[in-house]
């Protein structure tokens, strides 16, 4: 099965241009098995947008997120994880991202990570393909004819049986799409 990176993150915004990762999840699955759980906390970025209706979703407010570590700081935490698993300068030996709306979280990601200085990108350490559960969700919607409100990550769940303990935290919407993936 190889090498996976669950990923999910929690952000001030939807723009990672804009705004910024204040939460980040990870699953370290290899060969279908979990081989640990990643959950790191970022300040937000110099000068970037904070929206108020962002942070309420995730249960943040301002003064917390000014608490938390600098990027730099919980990127270079990240990247001494990830390196138990990987060889960033073996082209072959790298993680597939899989998420719910994957490219969200890895766009914030690629940001965070440039922004607070890293001079090896995520490329060195997630392939440039990934799972994205929504698809999956999608195909299989289609296939059965079913009606869903909308594709939230909770309707979703809700839907297929999926227990979401938490939902808009990265770490429990995380778990929760990684059994919706199998499930699926």
């Amino acid at each position: 099965m190889g090498k996976i990176l669950w990923i999910d993150t929690e952000t001030t915004g939807v723009d990672p241009k804009v705004n910024s990762m204040v939460q980040l999840a990870a699953l370290v699955e290899i060969d279908g098995r979990i081989k640990e759980k990643i959950n790191l906390l970022f300040q937000p970025l110099p000068g970037r947008q904070i929206h108020p209706k962002a942070i309420e979703v995730n249960g943040r407010d301002e003064k917390e997120l000014v608490g938390f570590p600098p990027a730099r700081i919980s990127i270079l935490a990240l990247k001494a994880r990830l390196k138990k698993y990987i060889n960033p300068y073996d082209k072959t030996d790298k993680f597939v991202a899989a998420g719910y709306n994957v490219d969200f979280d890895t766009g914030f990601l690629r940001e965070t990570w440039f922004a607070s200085g890293g001079r090896f990108g995520p490329g060195s350490w997630i392939f440039n393909v990934s799972i994205d559960v929504r698809t999956r969700v999608a195909e299989r919607v289609a296939k059965e004819c079913l009606r869903l409100p909308n594709y939230k990550l909770t309707t979703v769940c809700e839907n297929f049986g999926v227990d979401l303990a938490c939902a808009h935290d990265a770490m429990s919407d995380i778990e929760a799409t990684r059994e919706l993936y199998y499930k699926l």
